[in-house]
């Protein structure tokens, strides 16, 4: 009698090249899922992640499926493999995995595979997508050391004040999350009037203009169908 299969194993892509290299950290986060998943016995493996932004649409690759095929060999079944290809971001990467898991009966838990100094921003956002599941964080081995690992743990907890600021603003009790995503973060907004500035200064200091991410993921996003 088949097992069903109550728990997904969920890796998040932590970066790629434009030629579709998978950074160190994506390649630690595709290991530790995929021996979680050995042992778990009864489990999916879903990879999440599409292109970096910060790479733009030039690149033909996407994170989760370099991931999938890193992962495939002996004692992992293609069958239970799934790839979520549309996310830009940690925030997609929950927008995006709902959407999946939603759909799969049976699933009640999510084990959540990433970085650990990335770990606690990726849990505030999954938490608030998958509402009613059980999510437990599975930490891969951190692809940084030493200084930078104190760099990275340090802005990962500025990025998580600011966007936790930024919900407070909404009653998540009453409003999906993917809704307040689509309102504050612009990489998925249909128009700017409630991104906070916090994000506009986020982005600007990694490179993005606001004019820029205006013509390239708002004007996009209003195209695609994707606004009311």
């Amino acid at each position: 009698m088949d097992v069903a299969i109550t728990t997904v194993v969920l890796a998040l892509g932590k970066g790629m090249d434009i030629h579709g290299t998978l950074s160190k950290q994506s390649v630690k986060n595709t290991e530790k899922a995929v021996e979680f998943y050995k042992a778990c016995g009864h489990c999916a493996l879903l990879f999440s992640g599409g292109y970096s932004f910060k790479l733009g649409s030039a690149s033909e690759y996407r994170e989760s499926l370099q991931m999938k095929k890193l992962a495939m060999g002996p004692g992992v079944d293609a069958d239970n493999i799934i790839v979520e290809t549309d996310s830009l971001d940690t925030a997609g990467n929950a927008i995006y995995s709902e959407h999946i898991i939603s759909k799969m009966q049976g699933i009640k838990k999510i084990t959540l595979v990433t970085s650990p100094e990335h770990m606690q921003r990726a849990m505030f956002f999954f938490t608030l997508a998958f509402r009613g599941y059980e999510i437990t964080p599975c930490p891969a081995v951190s692809a940084l050391s030493g200084h930078e690992l104190e760099i990275s743990y340090k802005n990962e907890e500025r990025a998580l004040v600011s966007i936790k600021a930024q919900f407070s603003k909404f009653d998540m009790d009453s409003m999906k999350f993917e809704d307040v995503v689509k309102k504050i973060n612009p990489l998925y907004a249909c128009d700017t009037k409630d991104i906070p500035d916090q994000a506009w200064q986020y982005l600007q200091g990694i490179g993005f203009s606001k004019e820029r991410m205006i013509s390239e993921f708002i004007s996009k996003n209003r195209k695609s169908g994707g606004c009311d």
